[in-house]
């Protein structure tokens, strides 16, 4: 992935993603979502697929989903948080994957090419009628 970070310029210390990198970090993403909408990528560097995922997620600003958190979990780095996450949620491990969680509960999940603004918007949407 070091080649598309300098080919396309953003490499994962320039945005705005909180790092999941323990089980305790996944708790207070759940907790947090009976307040705030909570997203979670779970990424692979070593992927284009997910590369193109993050750049996608990466290009919407924050005061566009004002009332949402943003997580993320290096896949390969993480392995056990990713694998935990698959436990608690229930949701098969992909990678690029998103969960949308709300009020503790995992409200919508895809991978793969439909990790997308569109369909972020419209989970995050339904999100924050749940709230």
């Amino acid at each position: 992935m070091g080649f598309l970070n300098k080919l396309f310029g953003k490499g994962a210390e320039e945005t705005d993603w909180m790092q999941l990198e323990s089980e305790d970090s996944v708790e207070e993403v759940f907790t947090a979502s009976g307040a705030r909408v909570q997203l979670i990528l779970k990424h692979s560097q070593s992927c284009a697929v997910s590369f193109f995922a993050k750049q996608n997620l990466d290009s919407v600003p924050l005061e566009e989903w004002p009332e949402m958190d943003r997580s993320m979990v290096e896949v390969v780095r993480f392995r056990p948080i990713s694998q935990y996450l698959a436990q608690k949620t229930g949701v098969r491990h992909e990678s690029p994957q998103v969960l949308v969680i709300a009020n503790g509960e995992v409200i919508f999940h895809t991978s793969h090419s439909e990790v997308n603004k569109v369909n972020i918007q419209q989970a995050y949407e339904k999100a924050l009628g749940l709230l």
